[in-house]
C-alpha cells in the first residue's frame, strides 16, 4: 500500500504548521513584553499600603509624662496611668492620707489596690526625697465622733477612713473636713454636740479603711474571742472578709466551739500565712464548749460533727450497746477506729453525762 498528498493537502498541512508556529512566537513574545511590567499581589499590598515616617509608626500613643517621681505628689491622672481604675485610685488616695504619705515603697506596696503589675510598674518610676522624714511628727486636725469602753463595731466601714486612739476607752476621731462633719451630723450617735477641731499626730493614731463597702482594720481594736466574736467582728481583721468570717462562724458552730488556736486552720480559706499573720489577735475560751454525749446521742447526731465520720460514730453506739455505757471518756479508745491522736483530738467534744 503506498502513501501520497496531493498537492491541495500538502498546502492545507503547510498552512496549519505555519498558523502552530504564528501562536506559539506571539504567547512567547507577549509574555516577554507584559510579563516585566506585571505587577505582584505582594506589590500590590506594598503599594497600596500608606507609608509612614519612622516617628509615626513608633509612636501610637503618647506616653504619660510625671512631673515628679514621688507618688506623694501624684494626682488621679498619674495613678491611672499605671493601669489602676478611679475606684481603685480613690482607695490609694484614701489610704495615702490615712497614713500620712508614703514615706518608702513598702508603704506604698501594702495597699490592696496594687497587685505584682502595678508594682513592677512604680519600681521603675518611683523615688522618694529624703525631705519625708522631717514629717515624722507632723500634726493634723481631727474631730471627736465617739468614746467608749469596749470597740464599737458598727462605725468599722461608715467612713472612708476612721481614726482612733485606745487608752482606759477608745476615742474614735475623723479628718476634720466639712465632707466628713456633714456625713457625722446625719449620723446615728451625733446628739447635737459641738465639733471641735483637735491637732493630732497621725503616727500615734491606730485606723480603720473602707473597702469597696466592705471593711479592713488595719491595726485590730482588740483582741478576737473566737469563741464569742460574730461575722462582723471577724471581718474587722485584715484578710478576713464576709465569706471567710461566715464560714469560720459555721465551723465553730459545728464543732461546738474552738479549743484550740490553731483549728482555725481547718477553716477552708484559712492559710498558714493567715493564721500566724492574726495568731497574736487570737484569744480562746473553752468553758461552754457544745459537747455529744456519747452515751445518750444516736449516730445521726454523732456525725454531724466534723471529727466523726459515719463509720466512727456507728461504732460508738455499736459499743455502747454491745457493752453498756461508757463509765469514762477513755472508755471510746476501746473502740480500734480510736488511736491516740483522734482521741486527743475528740475527747474536748464527748461527754458521758
Amino acid at each position: 500500500m503506498s502513501y501520497f498528498y496531493t498537492s491541495a493537502q500538502r498546502r492545507g498541512v503547510f498552512l496549519l504548521l505555519l498558523l502552530l508556529s504564528l501562536l506559539v512566537i506571539y504567547r512567547f513574545a507577549k509574555d516577554a513584553i507584559v510579563g516585566s511590567n506585571s505587577i505582584s499581589a505582594i506589590e500590590i499590598q506594598h503599594l497600596e499600603a500608606p507609608i509612614l515616617n519612622d516617628d509615626f509608626q513608633q509612636v501610637k500613643k503618647p506616653k504619660h509624662i510625671f512631673n515628679d517621681r514621688d507618688p506623694n505628689k501624684w494626682d488621679s491622672i498619674d495613678w491611672e496611668s499605671i493601669g489602676l481604675s478611679k475606684n481603685q485610685v480613690q482607695a490609694l488616695l484614701n489610704y495615702k492620707d490615712a497614713i500620712g504619705g508614703f514615706k518608702t515603697k513598702k508603704d506604698l506596696y501594702k495597699c490592696y489596690v496594687l497587685n505584682e503589675f502595678h508594682k513592677n510598674k512604680l519600681d521603675e518610676l518611683v523615688l522618694f526625697k529624703s525631705v519625708h522624714k522631717k514629717n515624722k511628727n507632723q500634726k493634723k486636725y481631727f474631730f471627736k465622733i465617739h468614746q467608749s469602753k469596749s470597740p464599737n463595731y458598727t462605725l468599722n466601714g461608715q467612713y472612708d477612713t476612721l481614726y482612733y486612739l485606745k487608752d482606759s476607752v477608745i476615742t474614735y476621731y475623723l479628718s476634720f473636713n466639712q465632707s466628713n462633719i456633714n456625713q457625722f451630723k446625719q449620723s446615728s450617735i451625733y446628739n447635737e454636740q459641738k465639733i471641735k477641731k483637735i491637732a493630732l499626730s497621725k503616727n500615734e493614731m491606730k485606723f480603720i479603711i473602707k473597702r469597696n463597702g466592705n471593711k479592713i482594720l488595719k491595726k485590730p481594736l482588740g483582741k478576737i474571742k473566737m469563741n464569742v466574736a460574730d461575722t462582723t467582728t471577724w471581718m474587722t481583721i485584715s484578710g478576713i472578709g464576709p465569706k471567710k468570717a461566715k464560714t469560720i462562724v459555721n465551723y465553730r458552730k459545728q464543732l461546738g466551739g474552738f479549743v484550740r488556736k490553731s483549728q482555725l486552720l481547718e477553716v477552708f480559706g484559712i492559710s498558714q500565712e493567715l493564721f500566724d499573720k492574726i495568731n497574736p489577735l487570737l484569744v480562746i475560751d473553752s468553758n461552754n464548749i457544745a459537747k455529744i454525749n456519747i452515751n445518750n446521742d444516736s449516730k445521726d447526731t454523732i456525725k454531724k460533727h466534723p471529727y466523726f465520720n459515719w463509720n466512727l460514730a456507728n461504732a460508738v453506739v455499736n459499743y455502747r450497746d454491745q457493752h453498756g455505757v461508757y463509765k469514762s471518756l477513755s472508755k471510746i479508745k476501746e473502740i480500734h477506729l480510736v488511736n491516740d491522736d483522734l482521741y486527743r483530738k475528740i475527747a474536748p467534744y464527748i461527754s458521758i453525762n
